[in-house]
């Protein structure tokens, strides 16, 4: 029997080692449950963390809902993919912040509409106290066609 390893047989017997290798569709691979009982494809993260069920294990998501919300809710350039995120040194109290927050959303989701894998509907800005205000994302995930909304909140 040849050496397994960098000799005659590097990876075994047959060009995959011993045996037929498995093959799975990782796109199609959901193993995760949400919250609605279904089958989610990606953990379902908050705030940074992974949200676990009663029992410890991880709740699932729906893939382009997660990338959404980790691009929006990632600082700008503070990922390790380069020009990734939602750039959020803009003053909310300047004549053209609308605009400035619609360009800012729309360039922290451009890899996904290039992709189209979403469709931005609308960002909105608006106040909601003296000092803070939130940036509204209303957006469609075009595998689907569930329209979506996210929640940005901006200041006190």
């Amino acid at each position: 029997m040849p050496d397994i390893g960098m000799g005659l047989a590097p990876m075994g017997t047959s060009p995959f080692g011993f045996g037929t290798p498995a093959i799975a569709n990782s796109s199609s691979t959901k193993v995760l449950k949400k919250p609605d009982g279904t089958q989610g494809a990606v953990p379902l993260i908050v705030k940074g963390d992974f949200v676990l069920d009663e029992t410890g294990q991880k709740v699932g998501a729906d893939a382009v809902p997660m990338q959404v919300q980790i691009a929006l809710f990632t600082e700008r350039d503070r990922s390790a993919v380069r020009n990734f995120g939602l750039d959020l040194a803009l003053s909310i109290f300047t004549a053209d912040a609308q605009r400035k927050a619609d360009t800012a959303v729309r360039l922290a989701l451009k890899h996904l509409t290039d992709k189209r894998a979403i469709s931005v509907q609308s960002v909105t800005l608006d106040r909601v106290s003296q000092g803070g205000a939130q940036i509204v994302v209303r957006w469609v995930d075009l595998a689907t066609g569930d329209i979506n909304a996210a929640t940005l909140p901006l200041g006190s």
